[in-house]
């Protein structure tokens, strides 16, 4: 049970979303959402881009705020 835990740790990206001339974009923080981009050769994360990922067992993660 341990196991599956650990995976799914590693699975979780971390996100930020900001709102762009009033759309709103998902942008990579951890180093392999920044990779998923790269292969996605764009600056955020598009729609279809993350339905492929969570398609790989991938899930998100918004960054937290610190005030």
């Amino acid at each position: 049970m341990n196991l599956e835990r650990n995976n799914m740790k590693d699975k979780t990206l971390i996100v930020k979303k900001k709102n762009v001339w009033g759309t709103e974009r998902i942008y990579p923080v951890c180093n392999d959402a920044i990779l998923f981009s790269c292969i996605a050769a764009s600056k955020t994360l598009c729609p279809i881009t993350i339905a492929n990922i969570k398609k790989l067992g991938y899930k998100f993660e918004t960054e937290r705020e610190e005030i």
